[in-house]
């Protein structure tokens, strides 16, 4: 599981570096597998070790590990991270709707 969804949240994390199109796609997968339930617990129980999750930096001079983390925590820290990036550089709807909608339904697991 966390194969598949933690390059999707490196795309995220980096919406910078990547075209739209990856964005969107990125978001998108997460978002219609977050409409399983079944997906949303089990992400939930994936403990992501720290070589996995060092691609998530706040800031250059930030040295916080994310060691025993929750893949279903960093799911929802890289998604609020793609909400600010959107709010005060992008401002696109479609993408900002899209992330709301992914917070919706991993937040009622």
């Amino acid at each position: 599981m966390d194969r598949l969804v933690i390059p999707l949240l490196k795309i995220l994390h980096c919406a910078g570096k990547h075209t739209s199109n990856h964005v969107y796609m990125s978001l998108v997968i997460l978002l219609i597998l977050s409409e399983e339930d079944s997906w949303c617990l089990q992400v939930n129980e994936i403990i992501v070790s720290n070589a996995d999750a060092e691609f998530y930096v706040e800031n250059q001079a930030s040295s916080v590990k994310l060691d025993g983390i929750n893949l279903g925590s960093l799911i929802l820290l890289t998604i609020v991270r793609m909400i600010q990036f959107n709010l005060s550089r992008v401002k696109d709807q479609y993408l900002h709707t899209n992330c709301l909608a992914a917070l919706a339904n991993m937040s009622s697991r």
